[in-house]
């Protein structure tokens, strides 16, 4: 006899799923309904932006303007100049009318006020519109699904623009105008980091004191290097390289917890300067010539790991470095490196590949590897002191949390240290473009000091791993800065004195000066030529965006470009 059981079971699961297919789809209708309410909400704020600094820019007469918090805070006096308003609310329609297709500035969305205090006007644009349900209504009874179902959306930006005159803090020579970026940038990393590790030494003692930890001074020395990135010393290979490497990890807990921190290269050559010096100005000379003019000054060699793992503190002379390192290479025993460095052994009796390994060792630049490994959390900023929590422009704690990295070129600025220049490569080796983690600032400005012609730097590359995307600034206005993109998504920008391709090429004079609806293309073609693609401007409240620009594709800015208001 057969048993219909199993049969009637699956008859009944088919005719509820088809009872429940239509509500299946209509959330899913529902959930792209609403994801193209919040895309039209992104326009429509971008929208507000612009015509907000439009306005004001008007309004105030200028040309420079910046967008600001709701200025609840501030006093404003409700402007009643006719004329002033007209020209605010042209501005602002002239813009929403490319930007949104209709001019929507009028008396009830917007508003100028003004405030004696900074002299200086502040103009507010809200928008507001519905987006139709579409998708959620395919499959469900028009007697279930009005046709006036809409979303609501809205935008509010607040510009400000100082009228240029002379009195109060919005007067030109306070800067409250508008801020190029370069400025802007250099401001922010001012505000959120020490210049010394010395001096972030300082902060992290103010720090433990307000968490109620009392330490003695080698106490706090030792805690300030473990939260740092800080070297034994100088790594040299068999075949004469010089290196330093910093892998940016979790393995210290506290360290993840810092506001910023410090990636210290070890000085490697002390001397009583009195010029700019670097072991690469030793390029291209004999041995003797090279032997003679390092030791001008009393110059040492210090802080150096040979090829052998053997750590030299130092200081130590030339001649004791060539002993030490040449007799790790080749075939020739110490006897015959003690006879060279003491003058009884002609350098060119050694063989050439050895004396080119030594000279290479003695001679070229460090390349420091920063290995980014992990992608840093974002704290809970509400429970963060002042010292420990970064602002944002407007002094309030900065929810994007950013993690500010300062590379120096020497551990200590102490009298006397003479700098080698590094070459700094920062291998992004994870995504941390997901909300849930911090943007990362890497700040690096040359050596500290000023010594014969002030700072002076190698290059600074910016390496992507295949498939890693990055969110952050690269601010190294006094470097050459290179993109090996790898096709990667970029959110963010980077200030440099210039910019090199992958190829090694100079591609400074081919970025256009400047973004609008005529340079869009070359523009993208510029990242391209960087590997760099969906290349979107963030300023995750770092620093703030002054005049609009529609810069969603404009990330790059060299250093003479970024003076520009844009």
């Amino acid at each position: 006899m057969r048993r219909l059981g199993s049969y009637s079971q699956k008859g009944a699961v088919l005719v509820f799923f088809a009872l429940l297919l239509p509500i299946i789809v209509f959330f899913g209708g529902m959930a792209i309904d609403f994801g193209r309410a919040y895309m039209y909400k992104s326009q429509l704020q971008n929208a507000a932006d612009a015509a907000a600094l439009a306005g004001v820019t008007a309004a105030a007469a200028r040309n420079k303007a910046r967008l600001v918090e709701d200025p609840e805070d501030e006093e404003l006096a409700i402007v009643d100049d006719a004329d002033r308003i007209a020209r605010a609310k042209k501005a602002a329609n002239v813009v929403l009318t490319k930007d949104t297709g209709k001019a929507s500035a009028n008396d009830e969305n917007t508003s100028l006020g003004y405030t004696s205090e900074n002299d200086a006007y502040y103009y507010k644009v809200e928008l507001t519109d519905e987006v139709k349900m579409v998708f959620a209504g395919f499959f469900l009874p028009k007697s279930l699904f009005p046709d006036d179902w809409k979303v609501k959306v809205s935008a509010r930006a607040w510009a400000m623009a100082g009228t240029g005159g002379s009195g109060g803090s919005g007067g030109s020579d306070h800067g409250n105008d508008g801020i190029d970026k370069l400025t802007q940038t250099a401001q922010a990393v001012t505000e959120n980091t020490t210049e010394d590790f010395f001096d972030w030494e300082k902060e992290l003692k103010q720090i433990f004191r307000e968490q109620g930890i009392s330490l003695t001074k080698d106490e706090l020395r030792a805690r300030a290097r473990e939260f740092s990135f800080t070297n034994e010393g100088v790594q040299y290979d068999y075949e004469g390289n010089r290196s330093e490497v910093f892998n940016m990890d979790d393995s210290i807990e506290a360290r993840n917890q810092m506001k910023d921190f410090f990636i210290n290269f070890k000085q490697d050559v002390y001397g009583d300067v009195t010029n700019n010096f670097d072991v690469t100005d030793l390029r291209g000379l004999s041995y003797v010539e090279a032997r003679n003019l390092f030791y001008a000054d009393n110059k040492k060699f210090e802080n150096i790991i040979l090829p052998d793992g053997t750590f030299v503190a130092g200081p130590i002379t030339w001649d004791e470095l060539v002993r030490r390192f040449g007799s790790q290479i080749g075939t020739k025993n110490s006897d015959t490196w003690w006879k060279l460095t003491n003058n009884k052994l002609p350098w060119e009796d050694i063989s050439k590949s050895e004396r080119d390994i030594v000279l290479k060792a003695l001679t070229s630049k460090i390349t420091a590897q920063i290995n980014v490994n992990v992608a840093y959390e974002k704290r809970n900023v509400d429970e963060l002191s002042a010292r420990e929590v970064s602002l944002t422009p407007q002094g309030k704690p900065n929810y994007q949390d950013p993690l500010f990295v300062r590379i120096e070129s020497e551990e200590f600025n102490a009298s006397g240290v003479s700098n080698t220049i590094h070459d700094i490569n920062i291998n992004i080796n994870v995504d941390n473009t997901d909300n849930n983690y911090r943007p990362m600032v890497f700040v690096y400005d040359g050596p500290i000091g000023d010594i014969g012609g002030g700072r002076q730097s190698g290059t600074v590359v910016l390496n992507l791993k295949e498939g890693i995307n990055f969110k952050g600034i690269i601010y190294a206005p006094n470097s050459p800065v290179q993109v090996i993109g790898n096709n990667n998504a970029f959110r963010g920008y980077i200030i440099a004195k210039r910019i090199i391709g992958p190829n090694g090429k100079d591609l400074t004079d081919e970025m256009p000066s400047h973004q609008n609806s005529e340079t869009d293309a070359a523009l993208q073609a510029f990242y391209e030529n960087l590997g760099l693609k969906e290349a979107k401007y963030d300023n995750f409240n770092v620093v703030r965006l002054n005049v609009y620009q529609n810069p969603d594709k404009d990330i790059i800015y060299i250093t003479e470009r970024a003076k520009i208001t844009i």
